[in-house]
């Protein structure tokens, strides 16, 4: 199946695509693991992978048959990463589940808005300068999930600071900043916190007059 906004382009990519779903459990306390270990015919992800990922350059997509979440993120270090058949994905799926039932599961809105929330990180760090953290200089950033890649001590270069800094959002705007090792925010040489994406939102309003946020007028 192949959906009709498909280009052609796309679709001979989707006939082509060869790449395995790892299914893992994912925030579900169900005791029984075949609930999230379901085997995905392989037309589920040329279909999804194919057609939205790489056709809107989105690394996590999502559906749902009102019996189940299927959530899909392509581990992609650059966008053209996406149509490669070597490219990891991340599957996780969750069953629904009433409320009264003997197994229940991470309510779908939490995991939907856990998985929303990549996304944002990943547009949020889309485009920004990755300065230098402590005594280390980043190599560039991980496409799918936004994070700096760093040049470790055996060579390799991944996500991780090398000394041990790690990002943290900061509650007055949104935006992940440098902690130190002891929790403590890391400034510049002008006192000023050091930043690794743009801000969510504004602590005062740009305009002369202060406007609600959410005010569709």
């Amino acid at each position: 199946m192949l959906y009709s906004g498909q280009s052609s382009e796309s679709r001979e990519r989707t006939t082509k695509r060869t790449t395995s779903v790892e299914c893992v459990r994912l925030m579900t306390s169900s005791p029984e693991p075949g609930i999230a270990a379901l085997l995905l015919p392989t037309s589920i992800d040329q279909t999804l992978g194919d057609s939205y990922a790489i056709e809107y350059g989105c690394p996590q997509i999502f559906c749902f048959d009102m019996n189940a979440f299927l959530f899909l993120q392509f581990r992609a270090t650059k966008e053209s990463e996406l149509s490669d058949a070597n490219c990891p994905v991340d599957c996780w799926i969750f069953s629904r589940t009433e409320k009264d039932s003997a197994h229940p599961s991470e309510s779908i809105r939490q995991v939907l808005y856990r998985f929303i929330m990549q996304g944002i990180r990943r547009s949020q760090c889309h485009g920004c300068p990755v300065s230098a953290v402590g005594d280390s200089s980043p190599k560039g950033r991980l496409f799918f999930n936004g994070e700096p890649l760093w040049q470790r001590e055996d060579g390799k270069t991944g996500p991780g600071h090398p000394s041990g800094y790690t990002r943290s959002v900061d509650g007055n705007n949104g935006a992940l900043a440098w902690e130190t090792p002891d929790g403590k925010w890391l400034t510049d040489e002008n006192g000023q916190m050091m930043y690794d994406s743009r801000p969510l939102w504004w602590s005062e309003s740009s305009s002369e007059e202060d406007v609600e946020i959410y005010d569709a007028n």
